[in-house]
């Protein structure tokens, strides 16, 4: 279960950010995104409250933003440390935040851009040899020279997560994100899983293997 200490971590490596330390030990996180559930997601696995603003008309497509902040605690070392610290659930919810599938090939795109290239070989090392996931490093040239790196997930190895991944974006009730895994939200697979909640087991292997 994800705790504080993974949306400290999500704040640094996903879409969120710190805005302000404090001298008890603690931060001033803040996430923010055009995609409701996620924020109200967030909101309350820090018991927090989100809200609405609306955007300029440049900004988001029009699209108003949804925003959730917290003061959580600090984790007090080198991101290069903190990376070593990314768990699975770690993983999906920076997917959700920053991960994109290519539709037709089936691989996927991790945007790590705020890691250097040092710190992008360390995540491709660490989610190989602790979570199983192999990526490679890639680099992104823009239009002002400026090169940033990202982590390309090829399609087995896409293929290999994505049941389990699936199944925990129904469980937290982020069915609008399935897209990130190529799936779309079905209405019998959710009221399964709501059955299976309430108590009601006789649908329990239907809910396993539709998730295979």
């Amino acid at each position: 279960m994800l705790r504080p200490v993974n949306f400290y971590l999500n704040a640094i490596f996903g879409d969120g950010t710190i805005s302000k330390y404090y001298s008890n030990g603690k931060a001033q996180c803040n996430f923010s995104n055009t995609n409701e559930e996620i924020i109200r997601f967030k909101a309350k696995m820090i018991n927090s409250k989100y809200y609405k603003r609306q955007q300029s008309e440049k900004a988001y497509g029009k699209k108003p933003i949804y925003v959730t902040q917290k003061s959580l605690p600090i984790i007090d070392m080198p991101k290069i440390e903190l990376i070593r610290r990314i768990g699975l659930e770690d993983f999906f919810l920076w997917l959700c935040d920053d991960g994109s599938i290519h539709k037709r090939s089936g691989f996927m795109n991790l945007c790590s851009h705020s890691l250097s290239l040092a710190e992008n070989i360390e995540l491709s090392w660490h989610l190989w040899h602790y979570l199983g996931i192999e990526t490679r490093v890639l680099p992104e040239r823009k239009k002002d020279e400026r090169v940033f790196f990202y982590q390309y997930i090829p399609r087995a190895q896409v293929e290999s997560y994505i049941p389990e991944m699936e199944k925990w974006l129904y469980e937290n009730e982020l069915t609008s994100l399935l897209y990130k895994i190529g799936k779309v939200y079905r209405l019998d697979e959710n009221r399964r899983a709501k059955q299976s909640e309430a108590g009601d087991t006789r649908n329990s292997e239907d809910i396993v293997n539709s998730h295979k």
